[in-house]
C-alpha cells in the first residue's frame, strides 16, 4: 500500500489552538423554576439583543449542592428562550456533575472547589514555566521566579506573582476569591483571570503589555494598576 504525502500547502483537515472569545456570563442563583423563568423572562425583555443566539457561561456557583436535579430544568428554560450555553462554572459536586452530564463543559480555569480548601505555604517554583506545561497551586499563592512562558498555563487559589515575563495564562483565585490579585514584572499574557473574571490578549490595554503591574477585580472589572 502507498500513501501519499499531502502538498506542503495543503489545508489540514483539523486544527486545534486557544482562542480566548468573549462570552456572556449569566448568574443563576437559589431561586424556584418559576421565579427564574419570571427573572430571565424580565432580562431578555430589557436587553433582547444581547441574548438571542449568544454563546453564555452559567455560573451556577450560587446553587447548593442538592439543586443538582434542577440543572436539566434550567438548561430547558434557557433553551425555550433561544440562549446557548457553551460553558458552566461551578463547584466540584453534584451541580457540576449535571451540568457536564448535560453536555455543558467547564469553563477552562473556573472549576471552584466543593469546599473552601485549607490554606498552604506559598508555592514557589524557581525555574521557568515553559510553553506547554500547566501548573496549579493548591489552596496557597503561586510564586513563580522566572518567566511563564507563551503557551504555558498557570493558577492559584490565592494570589499569583511572577517575577519574570508573563506571558503564558494565568488564573488567579481559582476558588472563587475574588480578593486574589496577579502580580507581574513583565505583564504580556494571553490571558488573565480571577475569580472567573477574564481578559483576553486582546481585551488587554496596550498601555500595560510590557510593564510590571498588579492585576484586581474592583467594582466588578478586571483592573490593572502599576507596579513600584
Amino acid at each position: 500500500m502507498t500513501y501519499m504525502a499531502a502538498p506542503p500547502h495543503a489545508n489540514p483537515p483539523l486544527r486545534l489552538r486557544a482562542s480566548p472569545h468573549l462570552m456572556v456570563t449569566l448568574e443563576i442563583g437559589d431561586m424556584t423554576p418559576t421565579a427564574f423563568e419570571a427573572a430571565l423572562a424580565a432580562q431578555i425583555a430589557a436587553t433582547p439583543s444581547l441574548f438571542w443566539k449568544t454563546p453564555l457561561v452559567l455560573d451556577l456557583t450560587g446553587l447548593a449542592p442538592d439543586a443538582a436535579g434542577d440543572v436539566p430544568g434550567i438548561l430547558a428554560t434557557l433553551g425555550q428562550f433561544g440562549l446557548v450555553p457553551a460553558a458552566a462554572q461551578a463547584r466540584r459536586g453534584p451541580v457540576l456533575d449535571a451540568a457536564e452530564a448535560a453536555g455543558i463543559a467547564p469553563l477552562l480555569g473556573s472549576v471552584a472547589p466543593a469546599e473552601p480548601a485549607e490554606r498552604r505555604s506559598t508555592m514557589v517554583v524557581r525555574h521557568p514555566i515553559r510553553s506547554g506545561q500547566c501548573l496549579h497551586a493548591d489552596g496557597t499563592d503561586l510564586v513563580v521566579l522566572g518567566p511563564v512562558s507563551a503557551g504555558a498555563e498557570i493558577s492559584a487559589d490565592g494570589c499569583i506573582h511572577v517575577y519574570g515575563a508573563l506571558r503564558g495564562a494565568a488564573f488567579a483565585g481559582a476558588g472563587g476569591d475574588s480578593d486574589a490579585r496577579i502580580y507581574a514584572k513583565n505583564l504580556n499574557p494571553s490571558r488573565v483571570s480571577i475569580a472567573g473574571l477574564w481578559l483576553g490578549a486582546e481585551e488587554i490595554p496596550e498601555a500595560w503589555r510590557g510593564r510590571p503591574a498588579e492585576v484586581r477585580i474592583a467594582e466588578g472589572l478586571l483592573r490593572f494598576e502599576p507596579l513600584p
